[in-house]
């Protein structure tokens, strides 16, 4: 086999996080070791961990799901139990409400809004793109007003997704399989030009495409006990992160399109180079949005454990 092929053939058959932790860890070194759930997550945290690990080579390994970063915990734990420096993190998703409580370690990070997106999607995160990424000035007054909008929208997303929200919760109480990355925010939910979020016509339909047996339904009591008990928590605690990111960048396109200078217009210099979107925000921000206390408070801890 060519060099090519070993490479296509590693691609199908990836290594267990296990087998890359063991060829990475180094006693001798101070390295931090973080392991978490998908690759955004890694695009996300990386930069962090850098800055804090004792050396420059802080690692992130993602185990593509938040069972197989309670695996990696297990198999450290019961395999490598002189290994310092490392560190677990999974999205709360709803467990909390469905009352999944996770194993009691020092080393593990469950986030205390629904996932990692949810806290992308913030006003923060928007002066950001503005000042950095579109390289416009942090005291125009346009992005006060943009601001305004991505707070209407994402308090307006909060109650659009409720029943949206409840339905998932409902399956989740009875452990029925469900692949959400079947559907997108952008089937789910259209934005009005205030800014407003409404569930689309085919909202419904769309959800069931995620759905093991679509057969499978709440009755409208069952959703709105599951909504009553939705409504108990903060909008980011109970909405889906991917969501609130998705309409998050929708909105700021948006924005930015209204106050594009009209083609043919002197001067009409197009506002930036670099277009936004739901695959590369997370990795256009990285590193550059000041991170939440609990990611800095717990990476901090970890690398700390020499």
């Amino acid at each position: 086999m060519s060099h090519l092929d070993d490479l296509r053939a590693a691609v199908t058959a990836p290594q267990p996080v296990w087998v890359q932790f063991t060829t990475a860890y180094r006693a001798d070194r101070f390295d931090t070791y973080l392991f978490v759930e998908g690759r955004d997550d890694v695009t996300y945290l990386l930069p962090l961990v850098r800055s804090l690990s004792k050396t420059c080579t802080g690692r992130v390994f993602p185990c593509w799901s938040k069972d197989g970063v309670l695996q990696a915990l297990k198999d450290i734990t019961e395999k490598s139990s002189y290994a310092r420096r490392c560190g677990f993190v999974v999205d709360k998703d709803l467990d909390d409400v469905v009352g999944v409580r996770q194993t009691q370690d020092s080393r593990l990070l469950v986030t205390d809004h629904y996932s990692l997106e949810s806290y992308l999607a913030s006003e923060a995160c928007a002066e950001v793109i503005w000042t950095d990424i579109w390289c416009m000035a942090a005291g125009d007054q346009r992005l006060q007003a943009i601001k305004t909008l991505c707070r209407k929208s994402q308090a307006s997303l909060w109650s659009s997704a409720l029943p949206v929200m409840a339905w998932i919760l409902w399956h989740r109480r009875r452990n029925e399989k469900l692949h959400l990355n079947r559907t997108s925010a952008k089937k789910l939910f259209e934005i009005k030009q205030d800014g407003a979020v409404f569930r689309t016509s085919h909202c419904l339909a769309e959800l069931r495409k995620a759905a093991a047996d679509a057969s499978k339904s709440p009755s409208m009591v069952e959703l709105l006990q599951e909504a009553r008990a939705l409504m108990t928590m903060s909008g980011k605690a109970r909405t889906r992160g991917k969501y609130e990111l998705s309409i998050f960048v929708r909105v700021l396109r948006k924005a930015l399109d209204a106050i594009q200078p009209a083609k043919g217009v002197a001067g009409g210099t197009p506002l930036q180079n670099t277009p936004l979107t739901e695959a590369n925000c997370i990795s256009l921000v990285a590193g550059k949005i000041a991170y939440p206390e609990i990611f800095v408070d717990f990476v901090a801890r970890i690398a700390s454990d020499v």
